[in-house]
């Protein structure tokens, strides 16, 4: 998580004469002293993340998505896919979706969530997870489609990318300039 942010939002605000790795450092204990502080206060976590960070983040994502899909740098049927993506590309691709751990993580939030609302019966709990996982299937479809298209037709801009980080600090740099970048790093995480 910090080294995305990093990536995203510091890395491409650095100098030149700025050693990447001594900024990475004392970002990652600026944000790790974040996390901690936040950590030590478990319930006050989801009020942060659901009624503040959520919000600015998805506000920032539509407008780098809307701004990407309207300004396309080149048509998704021009891009080759990558090699992994040739062949396979649905396991693959829900091999690397399972890894961002979104499922696990929404699976594990929402049952605490359910049980501090007062819901005791595991049955209902169950119930209340699986209604909520449909509901919130229908827009992270639409963030995935949307940020995928947007980073097919980046490829007229940048090439391949390393990691999904580095491609999201160079279309967010490219639409939103520096400032849009750091917000957007900032509620990644």
């Amino acid at each position: 998580c910090a080294t995305t942010s990093f990536t995203v939002g510091v890395a491409p605000m650095l100098g030149a004469g700025t050693s990447e790795s001594i900024a990475l450092l004392i970002f990652s204990v600026i944000f790790f002293a974040i996390v901690l502080i936040l950590s030590l206060r478990p319930g006050e976590i989801t009020v942060w993340i659901g009624k503040v960070i959520t919000p600015i983040f998805l506000v920032f994502l539509a407008i780098l998505v809307v701004t990407a899909l309207i300004n396309p740098s080149t048509s998704v049927s021009d891009v080759e896919p990558a090699a992994g993506y040739q062949t396979g590309a649905l396991s693959l691709g829900f091999i690397e979706g399972y890894n961002t751990m979104d499922a696990i993580a929404g699976l594990a939030f929402g049952i605490d969530i359910i049980r501090s609302m007062g819901v005791t019966d595991d049955s209902d709990v169950a119930k209340d997870v699986l209604s909520s996982g449909l509901l919130t299937s229908i827009p992270m479809i639409v963030i995935y489609v949307t940020t995928i298209l947007m980073g097919t037709q980046s490829r007229g801009l940048f090439e391949t990318s390393e990691n999904g980080g580095i491609a999201l600090a160079q279309i967010s740099g490219h639409y939103l300039g520096r400032a849009g970048s750091l917000v957007l790093a900032v509620t990644i995480t």
